[in-house]
């Protein structure tokens, strides 16, 4: 049986995060063109898990990570329009599909904010290595990303439990 199909209102909250997450999208497209001039021929492209460069190439492969940045946020805008066909820990029906659409399709808002966030981040990271800025964030490197992106998606999956233990199946 399909999950019924509503229409979820989002919040003035929503609304906020998925105007920051383009306006992060925005950003890095700009600032990728604003300084790419100014860059090096030889740019890093991968760090180790201590965040030293370890991979090097040509300066355009800097518009990977805008180009990846404008995919998600594509792919994951156009999710966001089809909560129905998430999996969740229950069976929906017409009572629960409200709440349980609002918490998927606000996971799936804020899972891509954090993803701009981070994608921006190591955009920043790269751009700051090739011209010899030095931040050494080391080991964080890996941690601060995963802890951006993982936060959202632990807080509404829990929300979403919490709600099947509130609503019953």
């Amino acid at each position: 049986m399909a999950n019924p199909k509503i229409k979820i209102d989002p919040l003035p909250s929503d609304k906020l995060a998925d105007f920051l997450s383009l306006g992060l999208l925005i950003f890095s497209w700009i600032f990728l063109l604003a300084i790419y001039t100014g860059m090096p021929e030889t740019v890093p492209i991968h760090l180790n898990g201590v965040g030293k460069a370890d991979g090097f190439s040509n300066k355009i492969t800097l518009f990977i990570d805008p180009l990846i940045s404008t995919i998600i946020y594509t792919l994951l805008t156009y999710l966001n329009k089809y909560p129905h066909i998430y999996n969740y820990p229950t069976v929906i029906n017409e009572r629960n599909a409200a709440q349980y659409y609002t918490i998927g399709s606000r996971m799936i808002r804020y899972l891509k904010l954090s993803v701009m966030i981070v994608l921006l981040l190591v955009q920043l990271e790269l751009f700051a290595i090739a011209k010899d800025v030095k931040i050494n964030l080391g080991v964080w490197s890996l941690i601060i990303p995963l802890l951006i992106i993982q936060g959202p998606v632990i807080y509404y999956l829990k929300d979403i439990f919490n709600k099947k233990n509130l609503i019953g199946a």
